[in-house]
């Protein structure tokens, strides 16, 4: 699932089907125990939202929070789930409790809310968050690059999409299609046109 949605390699679809056939097996073991469940669950819930099913992706984000009431990587991390499924509130709530609980994380929480604001075309509140902060993963100089086109700085933008391609040549905009989920397509659309005015290859 990391490999597909990080976009660590050009064969993300087969990452895709291999994720979902083992979790869909694994899950539906009785005897799984609560550590392999909660993981399990996490790792479902951007399954589930990569294959379209937002509601069945919600579901596994909530029951790994009822499992782990106290855990903010993970609570943070799957504030996504809620993005994705247009919570916004919500989504914002769960990055925040993540923020100060596990402060030594901020820049991972920070990206988290960021997404949602960009989602919610606030860019220049998403931009302000992640100024700065390390590229941990691919998605945050790409988040950049769209808050840059919108808020009319292309050479920014075009510096962001530079970073990328110098780590991961293969990078389209399609990828970002492929590893960035809403409930809404045209949020995605939107995100995907910026990208390619920023200059990333289309396909």
């Amino acid at each position: 699932m990391l490999a597909a949605n990080y976009g660590y390699d050009q064969t993300p679809e087969q990452h895709w089907q291999q994720a979902s056939a083992i979790l869909n097996e694994t899950l539906a073991r009785p005897s799984l125990g609560p550590d392999a469940k909660k993981s399990g669950l996490w790792s479902f819930s951007y399954v589930n939202a990569h294959e379209g099913k937002f509601d069945k992706s919600l579901q596994s984000a909530q029951e790994v929070m009822a499992l782990s009431p106290g855990d903010a990587f993970l609570i943070g991390d799957l504030s996504s789930a809620y993005r994705w499924h247009g919570l916004t509130d919500k989504a914002i709530e769960l990055a925040d409790f993540a923020l100060r609980s596990d402060p030594n994380n901020a820049p991972y929480y920070l990206s988290m809310k960021a997404f949602v604001f960009t989602d919610k075309e606030r860019y220049a509140e998403s931009a302000k968050l992640i100024d700065g902060t390390v590229d941990f993963f691919v998605g945050v100089p790409l988040l950049r690059a769209i808050n840059f086109v919108n808020l009319g700085k292309p050479d920014d933008a075009h510096r962001e999409i530079g970073k990328v391609l110098a780590q991961q040549p293969w990078y389209t905009a399609a990828r970002w299609r492929d590893m960035t989920f809403n409930i809404e397509p045209t949020v995605i659309d939107r995100q995907v046109s910026a990208l390619v005015k920023a200059g990333l290859p289309e396909k």
